[in-house]
């Protein structure tokens, strides 16, 4: 499932043309946030940058969604502008924003760094095994 996330992820065409991609690594979250919870988290990512404002690149992201296979409902598409957004600890986008933060791939201070992502937090595990801790 996971992969189907990446594969949709990877297909979108919603990606403004001022944009491009960082790097080949797209990032990946699978399984319980917490210990001794059953739940599922799914969360498939990748940084970009753009000369666009914040606020232009979420009005091209706005109202996106894709369905990946075994979900019954689209996952809306989220972007997070790097070191304007805060996440609680357990997000999964906290993490790679932090990795992202400590590499070299920031060159620019007039540039936009940003992480698109799908994600769906809290799933049921039934179905499962891979979901249960």
């Amino acid at each position: 499932m996971l992969w189907h996330m990446d594969r949709v992820m990877t297909g979108l065409e919603i990606h403004p043309e001022e944009s491009s991609r960082l790097g080949l690594r797209n990032h990946y979250f699978f399984g319980s946030r917490y210990t001794d919870v059953s739940e599922c988290t799914f969360a498939v990512g990748k940084f970009r940058s753009s000369s666009l404002s914040p606020e232009e690149i979420r009005e091209s992201y706005s109202n996106t969604s894709a369905r990946p296979l075994g979900f019954a409902d689209n996952l809306e598409t989220h972007i997070t502008v790097v070191g304007l957004d805060k996440f609680p600890l357990d997000h999964p986008a906290y993490a790679w924003i932090d990795e992202f933060l400590k590499s070299d791939q920031i060159t620019s201070s007039t540039t936009t760094y940003y992480l698109v992502y799908l994600y769906k937090p809290a799933r049921s595990p039934f179905g499962d095994y891979r979901c249960y801790e």
